[in-house]
């Protein structure tokens, strides 16, 4: 009996030498994932801060962007810029079609200055005679006023669209720069 007894003491004390080992091993398991979750945690943050650092600049100008045009769609931004290109080309036919109407009428203008002056010098004859010159003065005078007047309105509004041109260039060259910088730190961030 007392070999009974010791035997099952000894039984009981294997099984809980077994059980704490078990415990032990599933301790050291839990405690090596809580460890490794804790570096992974650590690492993941780190990189996130690293992001968020780089892509301060795009959030900055693009909450610049969105404060200036109060248009927060990133798509609706970009057909913005898309229009303005077209804008763009659209004034340079506009400036290149003044220009050729103001040629013409330069054109046209010399022609009836010169026509004035072969008037002027008939009609300085024709006044030594019968007056009939008269009428074809007034009628060739008034003819190259509307002609300067139509000059001169092309002039200003070829003008005007030189000046408009100018601006869109500006905001152009500003804006494709803008697009540059944009596109090397989106590479950047891509990149990683």
């Amino acid at each position: 009996m007392q070999r009974r007894i010791e035997r099952q003491r000894r039984n009981a004390e294997i099984a809980e030498a077994a059980a704490n080992e078990n415990k032990d091993s599933s301790e050291l398991i839990l405690r090596q994932q809580l460890y490794i979750n804790k570096l992974w945690n650590t690492f993941m943050r780190k990189k996130m801060e690293k992001e968020m650092k780089r892509s301060q600049n795009i959030d900055d100008a693009f909450k610049a962007i969105k404060t200036a045009t109060q248009v927060t769609d990133v798509q609706e931004l970009v057909r913005k810029f898309l229009s303005r290109e077209q804008t763009y080309s659209q004034l340079l036919t506009s400036v290149s079609e003044a220009e050729t109407k103001i040629d013409k009428l330069k054109a046209a203008n010399e022609e009836l200055s010169v026509r004035l002056a072969e008037l002027t010098l008939d009609s300085s004859e024709a006044s030594k005679g019968p007056g009939s010159g008269k009428t074809a003065i007034s009628e060739s005078d008034s003819e190259i006023l509307l002609m300067r007047q139509e000059s001169d309105k092309v002039k200003r509004e070829q003008q005007r669209l030189s000046e408009k041109f100018k601006g869109i260039n500006i905001v152009n060259d500003q804006v494709s720069s803008w697009a540059k910088r944009v596109y090397q730190k989106f590479g950047l961030l891509t990149d990683d």
